[in-house]
């Protein structure tokens, strides 16, 4: 039996406008969102790169990863502050030791966080990517050190899991810039073009309508 055309018509304008809605759905979201649901601590995500509102609403992702890198190295500069300040205090021969282990860690660190913003600028995604591990992976080293026999609290902590946390966003932020060619940042850009997207979908909506 055939389908009646009314019902045919039915459906297919049901689909259409399905797929127009999830469309503009993704297109709304934003670079803070696509970044922070990728990393293993959303709400920090969420909070550090929403702290300047006017700032995260309209940034690209090449903005992102600058102002992460901007907070990574004040974290990485406070807490060589703060190392120096425990070592000079500090009795213990093995805390003494393992703080200036974190130093060298630290100033690796901040090695790698100056190096980040030349890979940025250059459009080199790829050495970002190995810099933001290896910031991570320097915030894991310190924190690593007060957990082996004979244990104790870091003194460290926050500003371990900070830095670890930095690292992540910039690394989620490295994998999601394109790896083939560089485009100058634009702060709306990146908006601009899943906005573009959900014009072309509305377009073919009206278009199939008539």
């Amino acid at each position: 039996m055939a389908i009646p055309i009314y019902k045919s018509y039915s459906c297919t304008y049901l689909l259409i406008f399905l797929f127009l809605i999830s469309g503009i759905f993704f297109a709304s979201a934003t670079p803070v969102e696509d970044v922070c649901h990728r990393t293993h601590d959303e709400a920090f995500c969420r909070t550090v790169l929403g702290s300047d509102p006017p700032r995260t609403q309209t940034a690209g992702l090449h903005e992102l990863g600058q102002m992460v890198i901007d907070m990574a190295s004040r974290i990485a500069t406070d807490a060589k502050a703060k190392i120096l300040s425990l070592s000079s205090s500090a009795k213990d021969p093995k805390l003494i030791k393992d703080l200036k282990m974190c130093g060298v860690y630290y100033g690796d660190a901040l090695t790698s966080v100056k190096a980040a913003t030349n890979y940025l600028n250059r459009g080199e995604y790829g050495d970002l990517n190995v810099n933001a591990g290896a910031v991570n992976g320097d915030a894991l080293n310190c924190e690593a050190l007060f957990q082996e026999p004979p244990t104790r609290k870091s003194p460290l902590t926050s500003e371990n899991d900070d830095l670890e946390r930095f690292g992540e966003i910039l690394e989620v932020i490295s994998n999601l810039l394109p790896s083939t060619e560089y485009n100058p940042p634009q702060k709306s850009g990146y908006l601009e073009k899943r906005y573009k997207t959900a014009h072309l979908q509305f377009i073919l909506f009206v278009t199939l309508l008539f």
